[in-house]
């Protein structure tokens, strides 16, 4: 059974993960492995609330009332403060589709099932995470949905074989978490970073650590000198992982257990003693690990709406600088939120859940109102006026209409013109371009939905055979190009000479910043695509010669700069990627003048 006493060393390692994650956040080149700090969180977690159900199921005092109070008070009370916080900020700063993904952020957050939200809404209008203030807060909904089953189960595991039936429980619950994580990291990805399933393997070997530590540190010897040279391992094994893991996006995998092993050796065989253990001990170290929970809740934010407020990446100093900012608010949330609510005797039960209750329903009513009123978008004539697909999730909704071409089948011979349009949102932007300007009448239109990387398959074999023109459309990357180019060599040796590339659209980094300009210098506001786009249009262009069409091209100027808005003063995108109904009027009528694009 874990510990009693106070471990500062635990602290210590909370401290390295916060930090890790703040670092990956902030920006800072060599440590994008700081992501894993999260995993670290969710050892610590395991380790420490089954040592503390352990202690209860042997005397007898566990509660499942007295174990949710406990979890009410650590995690709600500055969980809601942060979010009151960062709501009015948020609606400032926030373009419409931006506040409708944060007010349903809010409620999924509140619900605890932030990171199930976050798998449903991947793909390619999923907000770019350095945009989303509530992000992080995916963690808080894989922990808390662990403890909502992880509790009676190991309450049942103990009636029914004691402190074996809890070890029993814990190693199958970990063993098959894991195996379910290797398998979702080749098959699932997304699901398998967000979901509880291939999470719940790093709080269980916490949970294991916890149960056979005795037996651990007896075996160590009565020495220190092993358990200290284990903690050392264990150190360098954590340190070394951030610095050197390179972020995937299958993530959670095999990698991941070298810093879940060895946040597990730190807990196991960790004290104050050696140089690991007064590294981990040190004052400033245990204080950050202290506010390390709030530290985390407000990291995010403050980074996002920083960016926000940006026409391009801050710089890393700046967002560094930032820190001294979350470190005080975490400082103030530790001292007069955290540490008062989980005092019983200062707080009473009642009060403490009056305190969860009234924000809770508080806080999911202003995200249903974001969400419903599609993130108040009446607000911004730029992009409500005139627009019939006004409502919930509307620019999202117009880029999926093209999906009714998706297989149609073209016939095996016409005297009409037979199109081919292959890709993702960015070939269903394209349709949406040719159905506005009125390109593709008459004539017979098909779309499938392809990957740059990902072989033709024989149902797309078959329209390419019976296509007149094809368009290559997807978001053009340097490393993808020689997969497009391979594509394109398959659709050649079916049909030679017929199809086009299109390039991607880029309108800057961030349309947020832009809409805190004055109106007489909002509307002819010109921002330069992102430099990613403009090196993966020239290599393209090197690439496919005259079938490739760079999109861009035709709005840019002199200097290379585009347009944000059309004349008529509407968004021509709203995420900086994908075209608005008014976007593609604009643009369509310009791109669709292309000879080569022409019947």
């Amino acid at each position: 059974m874990a510990s009693t006493t106070y471990r500062p060393e635990i602290d210590g390692l909370r401290a390295i993960a916060v930090l890790a994650v703040i670092a990956a956040h902030a920006g800072v080149p060599s440590l994008h492995g700081g992501i894993l700090g999260v995993d670290i969180f969710f050892v610590i977690s395991g380790y420490l609330i089954t040592g503390i159900l352990q202690r209860e199921f042997r005397s007898g005092t566990f509660s499942l009332l007295g174990f949710y109070d406990r979890r009410m008070r650590r995690i709600l009370p500055a969980l809601y403060v942060m979010m009151l916080l960062c709501t009015p900020v948020a609606f400032l700063l926030m373009l419409p589709g931006n506040l409708e993904n944060y007010g349903q952020s809010l409620v999924a957050t509140v619900l605890f099932a932030n990171n199930i939200l976050l798998l449903l809404t991947a793909g390619y209008f999923d907000l770019e995470s350095k945009l989303k203030p509530l992000l992080h807060t995916w963690s808080l909904g894989v922990e808390e949905q662990y403890y909502v089953f992880a509790p009676l189960l190991m309450w049942a595991s103990y009636r029914l074989l004691r402190d074996k039936g809890l070890l029993v429980f814990a190693c199958v619950m970990t063993l098959a978490s894991f195996i379910v994580s290797l398998w979702l990291s080749g098959a699932r990805p997304n699901a398998n970073f967000y979901l509880v399933f291939s999470r719940a393997w790093e709080l269980g070997a916490g949970a294991i650590v916890a149960l056979i530590e005795p037996r651990l540190r007896a075996a160590s010897g009565p020495s220190d000198g092993r358990r200290e040279t284990f903690t050392l391992i264990g150190l360098i094994g954590l340190l070394a992982s951030i610095v050197l893991t390179n972020p995937s996006k299958s993530m959670p995998n095999w990698h991941t257990l070298v810093p879940v092993l060895s946040t597990c050796a730190v807990l196991a065989y960790g004290s104050r003693e050696g140089i690991a253990g007064r590294m981990l001990s040190a004052g400033p170290v245990v204080f950050i690990g202290l506010l390390s929970y709030s530290a985390y809740l407000y990291h995010q934010p403050v980074l996002v709406f920083a960016r926000l407020s940006s026409f391009s990446e801050p710089p890393l100093w700046l967002m560094l600088s930032l820190c001294v900012l979350v470190f005080g608010m975490a400082y103030l949330s530790w001292r007069f939120v955290e540490t008062p609510f989980r005092d019983r005797r200062r707080i009473s039960f009642p009060r403490a859940l009056a305190f969860a209750a009234v924000p809770s329903v508080l806080i999911v009513g202003v995200g249903l109102s974001m969400y419903f009123s599609s993130g108040f978008q009446a607000r911004w004539p730029e992009l409500a006026a005139k627009d019939p697909h006004f409502g919930p999730q509307q620019n999202k909704i117009y880029n999926s209409e093209p999906g009714q071409f998706r297989g149609v089948a073209l016939p095996d011979a016409s005297d009409r013109r037979r199109v081919l349009v292959i890709g993702n949102s960015f070939a269903r932007d394209f349709l949406n371009m040719g159905l506005e300007a009125g390109a593709f009448k008459p004539g017979y239109l098909s779309y499938s939905e392809s990957s740059d990387c990902v072989p033709i398959t024989p149902a797309l074999k078959q329209l390419t055979r019976n296509a007149d023109l094809i368009v290559w459309a997807t978001d053009l990357e340097v490393d993808r190009v020689p997969c497009v180019r391979d594509r394109v060599a398959e659709l050649d040796a079916l049909k030679p000479g017929i199809t086009l590339v299109l390039g991607t659209k880029s309108f800057g980094w961030n349309n947020n910043a832009v809409m805190l300009l004055p109106s007489n210098e909002r509307y002819v506001y010109r921002t330069r695509p992102l430099p990613e786009v403009e090196a993966a249009d020239k290599l393209a262009a090197a690439t496919f010669g005259k079938r490739f069409i760079p999109v861009i091209s035709h709005i840019q100027d002199g200097q290379g700069a585009v347009p944000v808005f059309t004349p008529e003063k509407m968004f021509i995108s709203q995420d900086t990627r994908h075209l608005t109904k008014a976007g593609a009027q604009y643009l369509g009528k310009l791109v669709f003048a292309d000879p080569r694009l022409q019947s």
